[in-house]
């Protein structure tokens, strides 16, 4: 049981091919009647050394869990820091109430006088509608006039996407994923510990003993980081008038992400669309301005050819 002399995948390949019973049997009988061990195969001797080892299946078990157990609380670890970031970002950012003021106002606006006007808030499932609204011309969205009205009057709020980086991490993660990964880690925990309790202290593993100690300090503590995380991510979702019951971080903060890649292409499309149109206003200037030259020949000619008429 020494971690340091085995790979996770060497003790799998053994858990994943144990002998059978009937395997086990056959070769005891073998040995038992006579038969020569070192004439046996290498796989069937490796067998019988295997059987004697106690409690083989209950040592794969615990070994296989110490020798996964870093790797799968780094990754709980990792998922729950991922939403734990991502939720500060949304309570903290400045930029991102006021751009949901502004689309609300003109939502109430376009809404006025109807039932949907005059509305106090909305759902984020709602963002994803502001670039399907077109405006009468048929090119220009209802979310590139927002960024048109930014730009004019407050275009330090296009930053929110500075402001939001890690949304697009944490809507990655999921927390029912996280929670059943820290069960099952708890879960192993809590057979590795009855098993070794059960042994007697002569048949004691000081190398996963060792473990044993410094893995449950672990599991208690990133079990107090997930109730926090979870009480950070409802607070996240309440800020913005989401259910904090029924919220998933990789659906609420895919929203965000969602309208802040959305809100990109606007910029780009009417970036692209106002160097269109600069480019045709400059081409229009130089055709009037060739007409005005063809013009002024002309006039010029016609002149020449009058006096010489004359």
């Amino acid at each position: 049981m020494n971690r340091r002399m085995f790979t996770l995948e060497q003790v799998k390949q053994v858990a994943a091919f144990m002998p059978g019973k009937d395997d086990i049997a056959n070769l005891k009988n073998f040995v038992e009647t006579g038969g020569d061990v070192t004439r046996l195969p290498p796989a069937e001797q490796f067998v019988l050394k295997l059987d004697q080892v106690p409690f083989l299946a209950n040592r794969l078990v615990t070994f296989v869990f110490a020798l996964s157990f870093d790797l799968k609380i780094e990754e709980v670890k990792s998922g729950l820091l991922d939403i734990e970031r991502a939720s500060k970002q949304v309570i903290d950012s400045k930029s991102l109430p006021q751009i949901l003021e502004l689309i609300l106002e003109l939502g109430n606006f376009i809404n006025d006088g109807s039932p949907r006007g005059g509305a106090f808030g909305f759902k984020l499932s709602s963002l994803s509608k502001l670039d399907d609204i077109k405006a009468a011309d048929n090119k220009t969205t209802l979310l590139q006039y927002l960024v048109q009205m930014l730009e004019k009057k407050s275009p330090q709020l296009l930053k929110v996407n500075e402001e939001l980086s890690l949304c697009e991490i944490a809507a990655r993660v999921s927390m029912q994923a996280v929670s059943s990964d820290l069960a099952s880690l708890k879960k192993d925990f809590a057979a590795t510990t009855t098993f070794l309790d059960e042994l007697a202290e002569t048949e004691k593993f000081p190398e996963i003993s060792a473990f044993i100690a410094k893995a449950k300090k672990i599991l208690d503590d990133t079990s107090t980081v997930f109730t926090s995380t979870q009480e950070l991510f409802k607070k996240a979702t309440t800020y913005l008038c989401e259910d904090p019951q029924s919220a998933k971080p990789e659906e609420f903060f895919a929203m965000i992400q969602s309208f802040l890649f959305t809100l990109n292409e606007a910029i780009r499309r009417n970036d692209v669309q106002s160097k269109n149109a600069e480019k045709l206003k400059k081409m229009e200037e130089a055709r009037i301005k060739r007409l005005k030259k063809i013009g002024k020949s002309i006039t010029r000619e016609m002149d020449r050819n009058a006096i010489v008429t004359d």
